[in-house]
């Protein structure tokens, strides 16, 4: 500009440039040291937390710094947290299911669904005998409440003979 004698705007405009870079102020980097040193010093004291804990407690101490940098610094340092394997769980003994020789020593209880037509739920309380196969008591209606479930299980069938 100064050789040329062109106003800023002519300038500008033959260097195919925004005139708004040439009034920009750049400023340097902002250091990191601090607030670098503290996260690393934060993440050995306490390893299992993870980069938003540790942003959240610089951000506490007064270090104002952008959530991005905190985590540029912690991915440099290799603070990544390691992920857990999962444990084995140990081999069960597995054991045959005993059947029932006799009527009425073990029952099943279920309940069960469906809608109607008219789209209306409705509900079925079942109780069956394990041995017979015998269904004891079916409770069906649209609303099964606990009382009535109760009311069911005090009441047992009849004894049936083998």
């Amino acid at each position: 500009m100064n050789d040329k004698q062109l106003s800023q705007r002519r300038a500008c405009r033959l260097m195919i440039q925004p005139r708004g870079t040439q009034r920009r102020i750049l400023h340097g980097r902002r250091e990191d040291g601090v607030a670098e040193s503290r996260l690393v010093e934060l993440a050995n004291v306490d390893g299992a937390w993870g980069c938003p804990q540790l942003h959240r407690q610089l951000r506490r101490e007064g270090h104002e710094i952008n959530h991005k940098r905190t985590y540029r610094l912690y991915r440099k340092h290799g603070l990544s947290l390691r992920r857990r394997r999962r444990r084995r769980l140990p081999e069960r003994v597995q054991q045959p299911l005993v059947q029932q020789l006799h009527p009425n020593q073990v029952w099943s209880m279920d309940f069960m669904s469906d809608t109607l037509v008219n789209r209306r739920a409705y509900r079925t309380f079942n109780v069956i005998d394990d041995c017979a196969r015998d269904v004891l008591a079916i409770e069906i209606d649209f609303s099964l409440t606990g009382e009535r479930v109760v009311r069911v299980l005090q009441h047992p069938p009849p004894m049936r003979s083998s």
